[in-house]
């Protein structure tokens, strides 16, 4: 559905404010989680997955890249 499209989209593009926030305070942090999406993309793209589950999966590696750095996806996704 168009609205789901939106919803995941909007929420990808705070996921990427947070990392690019993380990356501003600290640039090694920061392009190593650039790394790991970038990675985790280009594998789902060989293994031929869709082009939505291929976003899907680097809204995943985003979460993970976050995560490990210390932030409460959980708790900020609760006060949206």
């Amino acid at each position: 559905r168009h609205s789901d499209a939106v919803r995941a989209a909007q929420q990808r593009a705070s996921l990427e404010a947070l990392a690019r926030a993380l990356e501003a305070r600290d640039g090694y942090t920061g392009r190593h989680g650039e790394e790991t999406v970038e990675i985790a993309v280009r594998v789902a793209a060989q293994l031929g997955l869709e082009e939505a589950e291929v976003e899907e999966v680097r809204t995943v590696a985003l979460l993970q890249v976050l995560e490990a750095d210390g932030v409460d996806v959980a708790a900020q996704r609760a006060a949206a």
